[in-house]
């Protein structure tokens, strides 16, 4: 009899493996340079559907999502289908993308969660100047 032990290894394996039987996808806005290069290197290292926003053949109603709300803030649709935007977005994919696991542990931490939401913000308003 084969028996399976719940570890935080185990844990962050099968979270992998679900990224890739089911694609976790990331609305961003491709107008923008720096949302563009990011996703650009996490896709590389990562099997996510990266879904640009900023396209005229992008059709938000048939995501089941509202255009205003997507060019606001980077939003995921994990497999399970469950939608997740903004910072917790991005610890989402910094955990699971190799390399950047430690990243998305830090900013996962309380204070500096706030700190990041502050910041992303700020950045996502003015990222078309």
């Amino acid at each position: 009899m084969l028996s399976f032990v719940v570890t935080s290894q185990n844990l962050f394996i099968l979270n992998l493996l679900s990224f890739l039987v089911v694609k976790t996808k990331v609305y961003y806005d491709g107008s923008c340079r720096l949302c563009s290069a990011a996703i650009t290197k996490y896709t590389r290292k990562q099997n996510f559907q990266s879904i640009d926003i900023s396209k005229s053949t992008f059709n938000a109603n048939k995501e089941g999502l509202k255009q205003t709300a997507l060019m606001k803030k980077i939003h995921l649709r994990l497999p399970s289908g469950k939608i997740v935007t903004g910072v917790e977005a991005l610890i989402v994919l910094w955990k699971n993308t190799p390399g950047y696991a430690g990243l998305g542990l830090i900013i996962s931490l309380p204070v500096i969660k706030q700190l990041a939401q502050a910041g992303y913000w700020a950045v996502a308003r003015m990222r078309h100047f």
